[in-house]
């Protein structure tokens, strides 16, 4: 199990809505010792809302890169 959170350049949390960095934190520490917490540099922002299968589920869409 991982948590997943988007956070800004100054490490606070990103806005609902706004862009900030995808930081992975696994909760188990056998699955990629010794990695516990590791920042992707991966863009995205939290949307909600239904998703164009129909669902009204919390998801995360990536940012591109220009």
């Amino acid at each position: 199990a991982q948590y997943l959170e988007l956070l800004t350049p100054n490490g606070t949390p990103a806005d609902y809505g706004a862009p900030g960095s995808a930081v992975i934190t696994s909760l188990y520490k056998d699955d990629i010792c010794p990695l516990i917490r590791f920042n992707t540099h991966d863009i995205a922002a939290e949307c909600l809302g239904e998703s164009s299968f129909g669902l009204n589920l919390r998801r995360i869409r990536l940012q591109r890169r220009p």
